[in-house]
């Protein structure tokens, strides 16, 4: 489990399978109980033959459910062909990412490709995540300890349903970054969440949203 009611999933891939590039999103199919279902989630690779599935169980969700709380070693899951345009090799020398929820997904993959080809050492990255509660912040960990050790990495959670909630993605959010119109901003979670953030980065240099239902 990476956080409350989410879990990362090791799979192993055959020959046929296209990885997409980091930030990208895959169509998945899985078959319970007779019906086969499809759905969107974005993958991490680990090596030449695993990729990360990091999946967030959602209310009354078929598939959530069951590769949360009921997929297993031998199961069998299908891919289609990754497609989405929050990827790019091109960094300006700064970089936003703002996530909700599980739209942090994108971002880990993001983050540890850059890790992987030294991108993270190079440029200015901040991430602002917002999540319901402490319980839910994915791969809170891993972001800790990157910005430990990487001065131009900040990282920063929000909580908005606890007793003395943060705030919501506004304005100040904004205003907290400097440079904006040579800076490149992605964001991932709710339409909502995605639509408010395109609103308030319209200076940016450039602005990558993708939106889940």
């Amino acid at each position: 489990n990476v956080a409350q009611d989410m879990v990362s999933i090791k799979i192993q891939v055959n020959r046929h399978f296209k990885m997409g590039l980091a930030g990208q999103h895959h169509p998945i199919f899985v078959e319970i109980d007779g019906r086969r279902y499809e759905r969107t989630y974005s993958l991490s690779q680990l090596d030449a033959q695993h990729v990360q599935l990091t999946v967030k169980k959602v209310d009354q969700g078929k598939v959530s459910t069951w590769l949360v709380e009921q997929a297993k070693k031998g199961d069998r899951i299908g891919f289609g062909l990754p497609y989405g345009d929050m990827q790019q090799d091109s960094l300006t020398q700064q970089v936003v990412l703002l996530a909700a929820g599980s739209g942090i997904t994108p971002m880990y993959s993001l983050i540890q490709q850059w890790v992987k080809n030294k991108s993270l050492a190079k440029h200015k990255v901040t991430l602002l995540y917002w999540v319901k509660t402490p319980e839910d912040a994915a791969f809170k960990g891993v972001f800790e300890d990157l910005a430990k050790e990487y001065a131009d990495f900040k990282f920063k959670l929000f909580f908005t349903q606890t007793s003395t909630p943060d705030a919501r993605l506004n304005q100040t959010d904004v205003e907290g970054i400097a440079d904006l119109k040579h800076t490149q901003v992605y964001a991932c979670g709710p339409s909502g969440f995605v639509a408010r953030a395109e609103e308030l980065f319209a200076q940016a240099q450039h602005f990558y949203g993708e939106a889940f239902s």
